[in-house]
């Protein structure tokens, strides 16, 4: 009941911060009142991380490779030292690690650094990711709608139940999906006041930012470039050598910040970063992992992401967007939404986050639209069915998120095996020693310092040639005890 007592709490807090944080924005104390909203987002996001081991996927691979990569962090490895064979193209096993772009891995290696080898510090780069996400949602808002919606798009982001489980690398592609999203929303905010101010530095961020997204999850960070475009045309620019010069630079230098890494890998392993360039074409052309959906899988899993009232609000906007001054802007807004929508529609392979890095464009146009209704309820001949709307339209969300977060729910967040592992890793740990059949070895291997771990158990004259090679082989057996073998009959 633990997690009951201490959700309650959280809830009320969240509750009186975001309470808080409409009375000070009513009162136009906007700096105070999205103050408020990222307190709030941050606590929720503290309270979900806190489970007291590592979720299965992907977050405990994740784990290993960036503690690993504490000792180079140029060379990602899984296994770091395989004693037995090995397949170079599975993910889950092998010893170099090329699964993910380094970017992610580099952050929560440097936060296992500072903070020491726990779970929570594998997630503190997605929480401080993840929040700030919150503020640049509400800036990039502001510039291009204003304040209320900006500051309704923040409060959205803030409670956003996929997001904060993503942060808390509950679910699958976690702490990948939450900095490729801050990215991407942090160029295109470079872009907009690019375009805005005509300094030219913020055209070097947004590419240098958008650099850094393809080492977080590759090319659909690419999805900023027509954004780009569309602000350009909105901003009255005109297509001549001046226009052509910014496009150039911005590509450039965008390239310029991922390709040593590509370079680097495809020289030293050539054959890991082949075979998983191919996989990551394979998603679309092919079912991995089992991973699929129907065609309009992604549309159907926007009405549980945002509500199902976001369908009458994309529409609503495709219209204003038409009839707009700011058509152009308010276009970039729709391409960032329906681009990954489509791609991602048209790949075999379907999972619920793969459209993510789209919420922020998602949820500055429902935020839009509350506004809009909020402006005309008014003069409305029926008030009472435009506030239930919008009544319906702020409810879904936050019933959304409460389901995601589970706070009022008996979850077990220090599970009994997650407690034995961490009681038991001195037994086995230590330079050339290997524990087979245990269950869980990249966890074990995240929790011990030097050790070897695997679920399965080896022939016995592989055993015995460990052995005489001088390795403490461990064995972990069917009554949960661990045994070191000193020879093998």
């Amino acid at each position: 009941m633990a997690n009951v007592y201490v959700g309650i709490i959280v809830i009320c807090v969240s509750v009186l911060m975001y309470y808080g944080a409409f009375k000070k924005f009513s009162k136009t104390e906007y700096i105070q009142a999205i103050i408020f909203i990222i307190l709030a987002g941050l606590l929720l996001r503290v309270f979900v991380s806190s489970d007291l081991y590592l979720h299965s996927w992907d977050e405990r691979y994740h784990a290993l490779v960036a503690k690993n990569m504490l000792k180079h962090p140029f060379i990602p490895t899984l296994y770091e030292n395989p004693i037995l064979s090995f397949d170079y193209k599975s993910w889950v096993s092998n010893n170099i690690w090329l699964h993910k772009p380094p970017l992610t891995l580099w952050f929560i290696s440097l936060s296992l650094k500072l903070f020491g080898i726990s779970e929570f510090a594998v997630r503190i780069p997605s929480i401080i990711f993840s929040t700030l996400n919150i503020l640049v949602v509400y800036l990039l808002a502001n510039e291009l709608t204003n304040k209320r919606t900006a500051f309704i798009a923040a409060f959205f982001f803030s409670i956003h139940g996929l997001i904060i489980e993503l942060t808390a690398g509950r679910v699958a592609t976690d702490h990948v999906d939450i900095l490729f999203m801050f990215l991407i929303s942090l160029s295109v905010y470079f872009a907009v006041l690019f375009f805005k101010s005509k300094k030219y530095w913020l055209n070097i961020m947004s590419a240098i930012v958008l650099g850094l997204a393809v080492l977080t999850k590759w090319y659909a960070a690419y999805v900023v470039f027509p954004i780009w475009i569309l602000f350009a045309i909105d901003n009255s620019r005109k297509l001549n050598i001046w226009l052509l010069l910014d496009i150039a630079v911005f590509l450039v230098i965008s390239v310029l910040v991922y390709s040593p890494w590509l370079l680097y890998i495809n020289t030293l392993f050539p054959l890991e970063a082949a075979w998983e360039g191919k996989q990551a074409l394979l998603h679309f052309t092919s079912v991995i992992e089992e991973r699929t959906g129907p065609l309009l899988f992604h549309f159907d899993k926007m009405r549980i992401l945002y509500g199902e009232g976001i369908y009458v609000a994309l529409i609503w906007f495709l219209f204003k967007s038409i009839k707009s001054e700011r058509k152009y802007s308010y276009f970039a807004l729709l391409t960032w939404v329906f681009i990954p929508y489509l791609i991602f529609t048209i790949a075999k392979t379907k999972m619920q986050a793969y459209t993510l890095f789209a919420a922020p464009a998602m949820l500055i146009i429902l935020a839009f639209f509350i506004d809009f209704l909020l402006k005309h309820r008014k003069t409305a001949k029926h008030k009472w069915a435009i506030g239930l709307l919008i009544l319906v339209l702020f409810g879904l969300p936050v019933r959304y998120s409460i389901e995601r977060i589970k706070p009022f729910t008996d979850l077990d967040r220090n599970p009994q095996w997650s407690r034995q592992l961490k009681s038991m890793v001195k037994q086995f740990d230590g330079k050339k020693s290997v524990l087979f059949g245990y269950p869980r070895p990249i966890e074990a291997m995240f929790y011990c310092h030097d050790a070897v771990v695997y679920s399965g158990i080896p022939e016995n004259d592989k055993i015995n040639d460990l052995i005489v090679s001088g390795y403490k082989v461990f064995v972990f057996d069917e009554k949960n005890n661990i045994i070191q073998l000193q020879d093998h009959d």
